[in-house]
This record gives structure tokens, sequence and C-alpha cells, in this order.
């Protein structure tokens, strides 16, 4: 017995592929069978998401995956990232059929798909690593909205720009909702904007220190965060615990479901906050002088309000413009885009910055984004040029 659920109605049903665009795209015929529809739709399914339909087999590959090798238990390799030298190999770009004709703001990886977006107004979903040729997946063009910021979102993805409203891409369905404006706020343009660990919630920058927490579920306003200076970027540090900062220099921690600030405290050394990015028990914060404080939630003090920085990287001498934890915090990225190849990573056990990348021959440009794959075998940096340079780090390569 399978254990999938069928309806025998499937077998007897006709389906008219003509009545809509959505239903087009999975084939030519005017009517097929329910059952047929049904095939075709997790076809289609396993062509975006590059997994089954059902959980149950991709949870059944998953362990065979496991139990297939010793290699990762028995091998001889030390599983400690060194700090004297990164093991990184460029690769084709992830784009290179397909550059963007605008600088890219947003890259971001969910399994083997890489999310590109930029000012061009495209969106566009990538296979990675992609084989020589057409690695496209998904390209889609909002007329009304120069993108800068783009998260997925489960089977959809959120975009958004300076507007005062936003659009969901249904990846299964290849279908946008647009979504007015949040609440009573009807012209106020829309900051950056980051999507929950659990999907639950997408929380908005807006005007003069606001932050809107949006439902997934129902797109509607749940609460509205205020703090008093203008906010220039959040990150989630947990499911429901927001961190935000800004234009004073003051870190604001939020509890989602208290709808209270628990903490606040200031960016030591810092004037303008300008990026931040949370992984683990670490808080990274990015200044507009280029000073990088990474902080130790765990370590005592953290929770007053005068927490020290167990490191104050300084490698970068412009504004930073992005920070991005890898999957274990065993590394972090930080970028500036206003000078060329300004883009550093920092090694956390030992707290110093890798020296050997980028080097003189990466020719990384300006770099507008950045994003770890879910494992860290692979990077991807977005530049000033459309191009999303992809690179493989062997450390995490099995």
């Amino acid at each position: 017995m399978s254990g999938i659920w069928e309806d025998q109605d499937d077998k007897t049903i006709q389906i008219d592929l003509s009545l809509s665009d959505r239903t087009k795209k999975l084939g030519k015929e005017p009517l097929i069978s329910g059952a047929e529809y049904n095939q075709r739709l997790r076809e289609k399914y396993a062509s975006i998401y590059q997994t089954s339909w059902t959980t149950t087999e991709s949870q059944n590959s998953n362990l065979s995956k496991l139990f297939s090798t010793s290699k990762s238990i028995l091998s001889d390799k030390s599983y400690s990232l060194q700090s004297t030298h990164l093991e990184i190999e460029q690769l084709q770009s992830a784009n290179t059929n397909n550059y963007s004709k605008s600088v890219i703001t947003t890259t971001e990886f969910q399994g083997n798909l890489l999310l590109i977006a930029g000012k061009d107004k495209r969106l566009k979903i990538f296979e990675v690593p992609g084989e020589t040729g057409e690695n496209l997946k998904t390209s889609v063009c909002f007329k009304d909205l120069p993108i800068t910021n783009a998260r997925f979102c489960s089977e959809k993805v959120y975009v958004s720009g300076e507007r005062p409203y936003f659009y969901i891409y249904d990846l299964a369905k290849e279908i946008s909702q647009r979504v007015p404006c949040i609440g009573k706020y009807t012209g106020q343009p829309l900051g950056k904007m980051k999507i929950s660990p659990d999907s639950r919630y997408a929380v908005f920058l807006g005007n003069n220190g606001r932050m809107f927490q949006i439902s997934t579920q129902s797109q509607k306003l749940v609460h509205e965060f205020k703090m008093n200076s203008p906010c220039k970027d959040l990150c989630f540090i947990d499911d429901n615990i927001v961190a935000c900062g800004g234009d004073e220099g003051d870190v604001y921690i939020w509890d989602l479901g208290m709808r209270d600030c628990v903490n606040r405290f200031s960016d030591e050394g810092t004037i303008k906050i300008t990026c931040m990015d949370a992984k683990d028990n670490f808080l990274a914060i990015g200044s507009n002088t280029g000073v990088v404080n990474v902080y130790d939630r765990k370590s005592e003090g953290f929770e007053g309000t005068n927490p020290k920085p167990i490191k104050a990287v300084m490698n970068l001498t412009t504004s930073v413009e992005g920070l991005c934890f890898n999957h274990n915090a065993e590394m972090l990225a930080m970028f500036s885009k206003w000078k060329k190849d300004a883009v550093k990573i920092l090694h956390m056990q030992s707290l110093t910055v890798f020296a050997n990348w980028p080097s003189f021959r990466d020719h990384v440009k300006y770099p507008m984004a950045c994003d770890f794959n879910a494992t860290s075998e692979l990077l991807t940096v977005g530049n000033d040029e459309g191009a999303a340079l992809l690179y493989r780090l062997n450390h995490y390569t099995q």
C-alpha cells in the first residue's frame, strides 16, 4: 500500500486545459482525465523543486543517503574549518546565459535553487550548480516594481521594492499576487524585508522606524513595531525574536509573540547601523564606517544595556551593506558595494579574516548581495554588472 491518498473520482472526471493560462502549461490536449491532471501537477512540482511530491519519498531518500556510506564518519579529514586558508574554487556564474540588466540586489538559495533579483524588475530562479548550457527555471517580470528584496517562503517568493505594495509569486502555480499597502500606510514605500525561519511571518521595514509583521497565511498585518530612528536593517534571531537597528546606532530586540521590545543597547563605536545577521548564538552588525561588530548572545552581559562585542572586524573601509552567516556559523561573509572587490569572509572560531580570498584574480567587481547554500558547499556573490558569481567551498564538499 503506497500510503498516498487517492480519489477514485479522478478516473472519471475530465479537465479542460484551455480554461486558464496556468493549466495550458500542462499540455496541449483539450481534455484530460483527472488522474492524468493529477500526475502532471506532480511532475510540474517535481521539476520546480527537484524532489518528490510526497515528503515520504524525500525522507526515505535522506535516510538512504545517510546510511549508504560511512565516508563522513570514518574519513580522516578534519571537519574543523582551518583559519589559515580558505579552500575556494570559482565556478561558472549561476546566470552565465541570463545576466541581469541591472545590479543584482538579492541572491538566495533554497535547496538546489538560486533566486536572483534586481532593479531590472526581473525575478529569476536558477538550478545550481548548473551544467554547461541553460539552467534557468523561472523568469518573471514585475513591470511596476524595481526589485530590492526577494525571499523564498516555502513554495512562494516574496518580492518587494521601494513601493507601498509587494508581490507574492507562487512557484508551483506560476502566478503572481499583488498585495496592496500595509494597514493605513497607503503611500509609504517598503524597505528591507525578511522571512521568519518557520515561514510564518514576513517582516517589512517602513518609514520613520516602523516595522510591519505580516502573516504569510493571511497576508494581513499582525502587529506594527516602532523604534525611535529610521531603521536600516533587521534579522531574525529565532522564529519569534527580531533584531533591528538604524541611524542612531541602537539595536532593538523585539519579541513578536509578546509584541514588545525586550532589550535595547548601543552598538559599540557605531554611529549608524547599516546591516545585520544572526546565526546560532552570534549576532553581527555592520556600520557606515566599515566596522562589523560580532556579539556572542550567550556571553555575560549581552542582555544588558552595554554588551561588548567579541570582535570588531575592520577589514572593510567603506559602509558595510550586507552580512551573511553560513549554515553552521563557522563563517561570516561581509561586503561593501562602495569599493571594488570589497567582500571578506570571517573565520568565526579564530575571529580572523581569510587572507587568500578574494585575490586579484577573482574580479568580484562591486558586490551587491551574497548568500551561502544550506550546506555551505556553494557561495554566490551578485555584483554591479548583473552577474551571480558562484564559488565552491571545498571544505564542505563530500
